[in-house]
């Protein structure tokens, strides 16, 4: 197998990043370039579950299910509580409050709103 052309599969592209860098280290060896691979999938996987997790997912999660229903806007009560049921639906017991799921949104807003600006440019 040739190391220059080898691009590792089933990674999010960040640990294929890792898997890429590290991979160019290792020269007529795929068995081990398997492992590598499968040692990052665990990783890749663990890291995306804690991602899920983190209060920023919860209320993204949360607005969409709510606009799922045709919504069209929703009040920052209104989406506490259903990132409050998704979490206890996980045997969470994290609670968000309508103050912190504001904070979400309105930091989630401004990356969105610089992220356009950026590209508008």
């Amino acid at each position: 197998m040739d190391c220059a052309t080898w691009v590792p599969s089933g990674l999010s592209s960040e640990a294929a990043a890792i898997a890429t860098a590290l991979g160019r280290c290792i020269v007529d060896a795929p068995e081990l370039l398997e492992k590598l691979v499968a040692l990052l999938k665990i990783q890749d996987q663990q890291r995306r579950s804690e991602m899920s997790n983190t209060p920023k997912a919860i209320v993204l999660e949360a607005t969409r299910a709510l606009s799922r229903d045709g919504r069209e806007n929703a009040y920052a009560k209104e989406i506490a509580a259903e990132a409050n049921r998704l979490l206890k639906v996980r045997g969470e017991r994290a609670q968000l409050s309508p103050e912190k799921v504001g904070h979400q949104l309105k930091g989630s807003v401004c990356a969105l709103a610089r992220y356009h600006k950026l590209a508008m440019a």
